[in-house]
């Protein structure tokens, strides 16, 4: 990253979805999501961390998910709600 490949929004997109996998942290391949974050805008690469963070840890999705939008007044889209139910 020091030849400034991607940006600081991607960069910490990417270091968002490391810290939240946390125990599979294993499963973030910094290669592979370099790539990506090279190849996508920061919003398609935050849409696919956050698919990438349900394949990998669908509970911990759901839970967090759960806390955001309860703190958001309970907002949440239909697509995000029928994963976690």
């Amino acid at each position: 990253m020091p030849r400034g490949e991607i940006g600081y929004q991607s960069a910490a997109v990417l270091c968002h979805l490391r810290e939240q996998l946390d125990e599979k942290r294993d499963l973030f391949v910094e290669e592979e999501m370099l790539d990506m974050a090279r190849r996508q805008t920061v919003a398609g690469l935050r849409l696919l961390c956050r698919y990438a963070r349900y394949a990998a840890d669908p509970d911990g999705y759901c839970r967090d998910e759960e806390k955001r939008t309860s703190s958001a007044g309970g907002y949440t889209s239909a697509r995000w709600r029928t994963a976690c139910t």
